[in-house]
């Protein structure tokens, strides 16, 4: 089994909380819904991104990109997810080296601790040019200041509540 990330946007607020994809061979494991309902997140196991993708499209569920990755975890420990703390960056990158990924780390966890963020885990994507990092912040802002002050590019920052089964 794969672990499976969709991204969707939505034009209006997203009602259905209740609703999330799966099916055969598909397993939802949790969602991470913008405060603003815009937004989603979701984390899957599942064969493949086309089994996720054939699911969304049996239930007519929009999605913006569905993709085949690995959760990466810190290298100093784990912290446990706090709601209402819960941010959530995305970015698009050329591929990332490991080295770069490493040096990156560093640099970020040292500039995160002064701020109150914790890092909590991210998903890469498999050809490494996909991340989705999901961290503890007082608020966004926080976030892209660290974000500009290492010179390193993101397309979003939000705040997120946690769906899971």
């Amino acid at each position: 089994m794969a672990l499976v990330i969709a991204e969707a946007s939505y034009d209006r607020p997203w009602q259905n909380v209740e609703y999330q994809p799966g099916g055969d061979n598909v397993q939802w494991l949790y969602s991470l819904l913008a405060q603003n309902c815009k937004r989603q997140i979701y984390v899957f196991e599942a064969p493949d991104a086309d089994a996720v993708q054939t699911c969304f499209r049996q239930a007519n569920a929009p999605f913006d990109r569905i993709w085949a990755g690995s959760k990466v975890l810190p290298s100093y420990g784990s912290f446990q997810r706090n709601e209402p703390l819960l941010k959530v960056v995305e970015g698009t990158y050329p591929p990332v080296t490991q080295e770069f990924w490493n040096i990156a780390n560093a640099r970020s966890l040292d500039c995160y601790q002064p701020r109150g963020v914790e890092w909590l885990h991210s998903f890469m994507s498999c050809d490494r040019t996909r991340i989705i990092c999901e961290l503890n912040a007082p608020d966004a802002e926080v976030i892209r200041e660290t974000y500009r002050r290492l010179n390193t590019s993101f397309e979003r920052v939000w705040s997120a509540q946690l769906l899971k089964p």
